[in-house]
């Protein structure tokens, strides 16, 4: 009994070590330049088959969504969480903010994404 508890308290730091790492690795990977197995099939589908509503929930919230507005929503957010379910939740929603800024990685790694073509030019985000 007391082998499983220990396993299953090791398999958090595990899990998290290996998303940490498959993380490094896939900047590295992407940071050549070359595009992963499977990127261009999937970004097609993913293009084909999102639903009109998306696309429109997607040029709603763009808008405030930028280097300026996504911090104040986000602390607007953890407020709201904080006065509705306290401050293990409010914890929850800050450590998830946080790893968000891993999404931030595209810029580290300066790579752009694809255009309608499904070709992918060379950019540099400054």
């Amino acid at each position: 009994m007391k082998n499983n508890l220990s396993l299953q308290k090791n398999s958090h730091y595990l899990l998290t070590l290996f998303t940490a790492l498959a993380a490094v690795l896939f900047s590295l990977q992407v940071a050549q330049k070359e595009i992963l197995w499977g990127e261009i099939g999937m970004s097609k589908w993913m293009y084909e088959n999102t639903p009109s509503f998306i696309d429109f929930l997607g040029d709603v919230i763009d808008a405030p969504i930028t280097d300026i507005g996504a911090p104040l929503l986000f602390i607007g957010i953890s407020t709201l969480v904080y006065w509705r379910w306290g401050r293990y939740a409010t914890v929850g929603i800050l450590l998830a903010g946080s790893m968000t800024g891993l999404t931030r990685l595209s810029d580290v790694v300066e790579r752009s994404g694809p255009n309608k073509d499904f070709i992918y030019n060379e950019s540099k985000y400054y």
